[in-house]
């Protein structure tokens, strides 16, 4: 956010770093809350102005889209888990990140869940799969590694 940080005072790059977080994350929670924080003390009536200036919610989405980035590493590793359980929409996420779904078209079967026996493959080839990563080296010359 370096940026736009000499463009918003130190309160609104607070109040971008707060919006920036999901609704169940923000301490505290309410926007009134929020605006009478001492090194804010702003009228909440303010808080509703700086939302509408030209490139406050641009910062807000910017900073939130870092964030997320953070969590990427679990997210994949709850898809990858959820996937390894049969689990078919993980599953169908997991053969699409890895270009696998056009496999299972192409061989006729349809989209996975038309029947056990496609699943039962797709299965087994998306567990083969997961099984060859982490057994390649990484970077730093170690094997994968089991989340």
């Amino acid at each position: 956010m370096s940026e736009t940080s000499e463009k918003w005072s130190d309160a609104q790059l607070k109040f971008i770093e707060w919006l920036a977080l999901p609704k169940s994350e923000r301490k505290p929670k309410t926007l009134a809350q929020f605006a009478a924080l001492a090194d804010i003390q702003v009228d909440e009536r303010t808080l509703y102005r700086w939302k509408r200036l030209p490139g406050l919610l641009d910062a807000v989405n910017r900073l939130a889209r870092e964030l997320v980035k953070e969590d990427i590493p679990d997210v994949l590793g709850v898809i990858r888990r959820e996937a390894k359980k049969a689990n078919l929409p993980f599953v169908n996420m997991v053969l699409s990140m890895g270009g696998l779904t056009g496999d299972v078209e192409a061989a006729g079967k349809g989209p996975v869940g038309d029947s056990d026996g496609a699943r039962n493959r797709l299965l087994e080839k998306l567990n083969r799969h997961l099984e060859e990563s982490q057994r390649r080296p990484t970077a730093d010359g170690d094997g994968g590694t089991e989340s």
